[in-house]
């Protein structure tokens, strides 16, 4: 049954911990009436730099547009200016540009300060490229990796069980999307 995020158990109080991206940590705490948050890389065991900063959304200018050049300087007005930065907060993801995203981390009182300080504290591990733009079909992640962490968790199903059948369904909801 596809839900809402509002609806979600992390959200609704029934689940302790969430695995997503970062993002919305003010709507975040009003909806959970709480400040007591906070952002932790995904522990892993290796090495090596692990994880990539991927858009939190894409830009996208229709090849149908009447002012294309237009539309691309209210993209870069956006994307690469302080003030434009100002207007969309974190609204479309951490601004890229170091000088802007530095000066919106200094100017910031909010739980949105967490977002920013977790992007300094692991850059040193981030090493990869981020893959393709995400397809059609693939939203059922959220619902499907819930299921199958539950599973895990409360003994239904193996690990190795759950990462097949998980790999699987994400597969057929982006063959049929």
């Amino acid at each position: 049954m596809a839900t809402t995020s509002d609806m979600s158990k992390f959200n609704t109080k029934q689940q302790a911990m969430n695995i997503g991206t970062l993002l919305g940590m003010n709507s975040l705490s009003q909806k959970l009436g709480t400040q007591n948050l906070s952002l932790e890389l995904i522990p892993n065991d290796s090495s090596k730099k692990v994880g990539y900063y991927k858009p939190g959304n894409y830009w996208t200018i229709s090849a149908k547009s009447e002012h294309p050049k237009e539309a691309a300087m209210l993209i870069d007005y956006m994307l690469n200016n302080r003030d434009g930065a100002k207007i969309m907060g974190l609204e479309r993801g951490i601004p890229s540009p170091n000088d802007v995203r530095q000066y919106m981390a200094e100017n910031t009182d909010s739980l949105d300060k967490l977002n920013y300080e977790f992007i300094d504290r692991y850059k040193e591990t981030v090493g990869g490229e981020a893959p393709e733009v995400t397809p059609n079909g693939a939203s059922a992640i959220d619902n499907l990796i819930v299921r199958y962490q539950q599973d895990i968790g409360f003994g239904k199903i193996a690990p190795a069980d759950a990462a097949t059948g998980f790999i699987a369904e994400l597969q057929k909801a982006i063959d049929e999307a």
